[in-house]
């Protein structure tokens, strides 16, 4: 176990493979202020359902997003990751302060 910290490769193999595969097919939450997503303006007090299998697919979040590429997850994102908090969230990577979600 104390070699965990050591392991960031294998972080970044998980990280990927849990891209690729969420361990989830959503989640909902409740929007707690009037906001727009999307174009949508959307209420507060509604429940919004976020997929992360078609999150993770969208190549506005990844390049190449159907690929299997651990060194997404290196601390510095090399070029054309475009790892946003929305998709970090749905990867259980995000904090809800990053993707404004409760």
């Amino acid at each position: 176990m104390s070699d965990l910290p050591s392991l960031r490769f294998t972080e970044q193999v998980v990280t990927e493979a849990m891209r690729l595969y969420p361990p989830a097919w959503g989640f909902g939450r409740e929007v707690l202020a009037d906001c727009e997503i999307g174009g949508y303006v959307i209420p507060a007090g509604t429940t919004i359902i976020i997929r992360p299998w078609v999150l993770h697919r969208d190549p506005r979040h990844f390049e190449h997003p159907t690929e299997f590429r651990p060194e997404r997850w290196r601390a510095t994102l090399p070029a054309g990751c475009r790892a946003s908090p929305i998709s970090r969230s749905a990867a259980g990577l995000a904090s809800a302060s990053e993707t404004g979600l409760p």
